[in-house]
């Protein structure tokens, strides 16, 4: 009798990091509408000897079979010695009940993208890893940020990543298909460019889903002040940095005084503590930080 698994999703990356995992053969079936090729198709898979390799057959489409070829199909599973998975997008009404009586068992798998922040965070972090890509946490965050609503798009945009060997993560950020940028937003602050701010900012905070985008916001640009500072201070800073990074950054500090470096911390620390304390809504952050950039830039014309 087979060993059968049935993998429950309606995520074409999820499915696929799934089968990759699978050590031995992997043969994959798709129903095409003419029920005597696809089990033709199946015979002469399931027999293939490879000498003492796994050999796993995937078959697809199975939506469409009628009920009747679902039948010929569980019989053929009640004498074949094959592993077969077997890929639904949804939950197939009947079928897990037809296995039980006919004393297949079968091994049930739904493959679901998360939705609580840390967990899609480590979901997310994971898929990275698999990919071989080196990507700082609070670059996670933006990618979470940019494709919350899409993760899919997500695992095609790193598909093309994985294409390219040792990317920096200017590169990266070059390569990906970011509908709102941080580093932009980043660069803007230090800046002092109220424009472009207005610009991506707004963009940014109305697209924030997570709690935890806020305060990976924050850290990001706090840590980006605290390098600034280590830079102006001619000592290299006591946690590791990507050198392109770092090169930007030491760029942007030349025109940084050390006054605008102590207001951007003060800022920062007054609107964690204020959300902290619920003394101030999350949509309210953009005004507030350009209002204050904005009046900080006049005090300065003033003298």
């Amino acid at each position: 009798m087979s060993n059968l698994t049935i993998i429950v999703s309606n995520s074409k990356p999820l499915i696929d990091k799934n089968l990759k995992e699978l050590k031995g053969n992997v043969e994959e079936i798709y129903y095409r509408k003419n029920f005597k090729e696809f089990m033709n198709e199946i015979q002469r898979k399931s027999n293939i000897d490879l000498f003492g390799i796994k050999n796993f057959i995937v078959l697809k489409n199975l939506e469409y079979l009628a009920p009747e070829n679902i039948d010929t199909l569980i019989n053929y599973f009640k004498t074949s010695f094959t592993d077969f998975i077997l890929i639904y997008n949804e939950e197939p009404l009947g079928l897990f009940e037809k296995l039980k009586k006919e004393g297949i068992n079968f091994r049930k798998v739904i493959l679901s993208i998360p939705t609580k922040s840390k967990e899609l965070f480590n979901f997310i972090k994971s898929i990275i890893k698999n990919y071989k890509l080196n990507l700082p946490d609070n670059f996670i965050w933006i990618l979470i940020n940019n494709y919350h609503e899409n993760i899919d798009e997500l695992f095609q945009e790193l598909d093309k990543l994985s294409f390219y060997p040792n990317l920096s993560l200017e590169e990266i950020i070059q390569l990906l298909n970011l509908k709102t940028n941080l580093f932009i937003i980043q660069e803007s602050i230090l800046k002092k460019d109220i424009t472009t701010l207005a610009r991506y900012l707004f963009k940014y905070f109305q697209e924030i889903k997570y709690v935890e985008e806020v305060n990976n916001f924050i850290q990001f640009l706090s840590k980006s002040l605290q390098i600034i500072l280590f830079l102006k201070l001619n000592q290299k800073p006591p946690f590791d940095v990507n050198q392109y990074y770092l090169y930007k950054l030491q760029k942007l500090s030349t025109n940084i005084s050390v006054e605008y470096l102590k207001f951007l911390f003060n800022l920062l620390s007054k609107i964690d503590l204020d959300l902290k304390k619920f003394r101030l809504k999350v949509s309210e952050i953009p005004q507030i930080i350009i209002s204050s950039i904005a009046e900080f830039n006049n005090n300065l014309k003033r003298g």
